[in-house]
């Protein structure tokens, strides 16, 4: 085992070497192609700015070299004797020094040829404006560079320099394919060169034909040469890749342009070369250390590893005591823990043996179930809403909850909930409960003890409200009993006096002559009558609530009652309001039995019920102004063995916050006396006869509806 380790340890430190050279490689590599980068980036952007240089320079000299010529005594003696034989003597040698320099001339301020000297051929001058419009503001001495030109005829580009001198200009045509293509092909490099102009079109390309195509009408320009940069090229002022570099130049003429380079032999391979020898150098050097270092340090490694073997031994059996009693406690944890974890889905992964005992599943029904197989349906929403936001965010969740067993029972926990993290992302949750179903059982009874000593103890202070208030009410009905005895004691005796004299006094009235003092006692007699009439109804009243009236009940039809009370009433009603009943407008004269609702009653007392009804509405609608407005409606119909009588009136209805008293002995809502106690009185009438009253707000009125059971 001790040699396995040895040459297992040799192996690492000839890996480790090995590993070592590769990295070195690496990096090696990675520098000769940053060198690379760098020198391939400087070198050609040097030579690019100095092709930019050469070409200008070369416009410069040549537009120089016109400008001495024209100072030159021979142009003047030309000017004004015209004299040529000089003046070639001159001009030839610039022709012959400068290859790219096609003629020179000498025109007039008319622009006519004077002087000519030609190296080849002549090129075409066609409209001479084309050339010169631009130069007939120079003033003698000053030069002007035309635009680019191309001659079909020559198959040559060319331009003008044109000087200004006394009495005319010098122009030399300038041959840009001796100028410009001469200066890009001189380089010490392999490389492509090309000049693009404004338009994205060729001037000088790596293949002739596609020279000056914007003049010759070539279908072929930048994008498609190089269609992935040439957006970057046309807008960067300066621009490379790996594969090429352009910079934008302008010529003396104001034209625009941009020199193109294109790389083609590799530099790297060179670079590579240069420093082969020094990583085959390293490359060894770090493959004999390795070997070196293996020898060397082998021995105090194995010694080390004796002692880890031991070490690990010692630490094996301390290991195997510690999962032995561990695994006793989490079987006693799994026996009466309530435990369980889900997945970040909510899922069971796993739950305690306590879990299954107190749910009534086994594990294998709810491992792999959503945890709220065991949530009861009454549990609050929003309790579980609160529980879910809080795991959400990474925090802890405690609180009770309500659950339901397989057999449909329910439990009580408390649980502490916890999120189980993978890394930093939360994978699931752990929780940890407590059953106290006996704990809330006992909770719920004492509250339920509680509200049932509440409710026993406000039943029995209701009950005794109650009776105190019969109290109150009998005592204030036996008040107005005597009270009403003696009142109407008092007023019947003199009220029978004041209506026999009235009488009389009507039989003296028809003895008066004057038609006009007759015809007012008479109406004034009629008013005395009703106010005698109203308080006779009062003392009516009045005795019913002094003392029980002692009619006997018999079959009656009570619609015959309700005509009755009208026409009692009708002396009254018809001077305030409009009454209709069963949709029939009331007047006297109708007849009783045209309906027929019986039931057993004490006919008098509900003739008086409706009086006191009637009487209270028409004391309403005296209070609205118009008398179209007002209106009545009695209704009778029989439903099952019950027959119904609704009275309603239009005069705005009782206010809702006293309509509950209405009927209470001792409550008015008029302001005079007389029958404020009536509706009590209608009450106890309708309480005699075993039937129901009550009163409602509809339709902008009131309603009185009283029932009558049928035999």
């Amino acid at each position: 085992m001790l040699k396995s380790f040895q040459f297992k340890l040799f192996g690492s430190f000839i890996l480790f070497g090995f590993v070592l050279s590769i990295i070195s490689l690496y990096f090696f590599t990675k520098v000769i192609e940053d060198e690379y980068l760098s020198f391939k980036t400087d070198t050609f952007y040097t030579l690019i700015e100095k092709k930019e240089e050469q070409i200008s320079s070369f416009q410069t000299e040549i537009k120089n070299e016109l400008l001495a010529l024209s100072k030159s005594r021979y142009v003047k003696e030309f000017t004004f004797s015209h004299h040529s034989e000089h003046l070639s003597h001159i001009f030839e040698p610039l022709l012959i020094m400068e290859q790219s320099i096609q003629k020179i001339s000498i025109v007039d301020n008319d622009f006519n040829e004077k002087f000519k000297v030609i190296k080849y051929a002549d090129i075409p001058s066609g409209n001479k404006y084309k050339y010169y419009e631009n130069s007939l503001n120079l003033e003698i001495g000053e030069s002007y560079t035309s635009k680019f030109f191309y001659d079909e005829t020559l198959k040559i580009p060319y331009y003008k320099i044109i000087v200004k001198i006394d009495g005319g200009f010098i122009i030399a045509d300038i041959n840009l394919k001796d100028n410009i293509f001469n200066v890009l092909e001189k380089s010490s490099y392999k490389e492509n060169w090309f000049l693009v102009d404004s338009d994205a079109k060729f001037i000088i390309h790596k293949n002739d034909k596609y020279n000056w195509s914007s003049h010759r009408n070539v279908d072929y320009d930048l994008q498609k040469e190089f269609p992935e940069d040439y957006r970057d090229i046309l807008r960067e002022d300066v621009y490379f890749n790996d594969l090429l570099m352009s910079k934008k130049i302008e010529f003396d003429n104001g034209s625009k342009a941009t020199l193109l380079l294109e790389y083609k032999e590799d530099f790297a391979a060179e670079l590579k070369n240069k420093y082969n020898d020094i990583f085959q150098f390293v490359v060894i050097s770090i493959l004999l250390v390795s070997i070196f270092l293996a020898y060397l340090l082998s021995k105090p490694f194995i010694r080390i590893n004796k002692k880890i073997s031991k070490l690990n031994t010692n630490l094996d059996k301390q290991v195997k005591k510690r999962t032995k009693e561990l695994s006793t406690s989490l079987d006693l944890i799994d026996k009466y823990i309530i435990t369980s974890k889900t997945d970040h889905n909510g899922k069971i992964t796993y739950v305690s043996e306590a879990f299954c005992k107190v749910s009534g599943y086994s594990k294998e029904e709810l491992v792999g179930k959503p945890h709220n197989i065991v949530r009861d349906s009454s549990s609050s929403r929003a309790l579980f809403e609160s529980l879910w936001e809080t795991l959400s965010k990474g925090k802890s969740w405690s609180g009770e909850i309500k659950n339901k067993t397989k057999d449909g029972d329910n439990y009580y926990i408390h649980s502490n909930i916890e999120p189980l993290y993978k890394g930093n992302k939360i994978i699931g949750h752990m929780a940890v409960a407590e059953n106290i179903t006996d704990r809330k059982k006992l909770e719920m009874l004492n509250e339920e003890l509680e509200q049932r000593i509440s409710d026993e103890v406000e039943k029995n202070i209701a009950q005794h409200n109650e009776h105190l208030q019969d109290r109150v009410k009998s005592a204030q009905l036996t008040s107005i009993g005597q009270l009403a005895a003696g009142i109407t004691h008092e007023i019947n005796t003199p009220l029978t006096y004041i209506k026999g004299n009235v009488e009389m006094m009507k039989y003296d009235v028809e003895d008066i002559k004057e038609d006009r003092i007759r015809e007012n006692l008479t109406s004034d007699f009629i008013k005395v009558d009703e106010g005698i009439a109203r308080i006779e109804n009062i003392i009516d009243t009045m005795r019913e609530v002094s003392q029980a009236n002692h009619e006997n009940a018999y079959e009656t039809n009570v619609y015959e009652t309700l005509i009755i009370a009208l026409n009692m009433i009708s002396n009254r009603s018809k001077q305030i309001s409009r009454i209709f009943i069963n949709g029939q407008f009331f007047e006297m004269g109708l007849e009783k039995d045209e309906y027929m609702f019986s039931c057993k009653l004490q006919k008098q007392r509900v003739e008086q019920l409706w009086i006191v009804i009637l009487n209270n509405a028409l004391d309403a609608l005296e209070k609205v102004k118009d008398y179209e407005n007002r209106k009545i409606e009695v209704d009778i119909n029989k439903e099952d063995k019950k027959i119904i009588v609704q009275i309603k009136d239009n005069a705005g209805g009782i206010p809702e916050d006293i309509i509950e008293n209405v009927f209470d002995p001792v409550f008015t809502t008029k302001k005079h006396a007389g029958l404020g106690v009536g509706l009590n009185v209608a009450k106890k009438i309708v309480d005699d006869q075993k039937g129901e009253i009550k009163v409602t707000n509809q339709d902008g009125g009131a309603v009185f509806e009283v029932t009558f059971n049928v035999a």
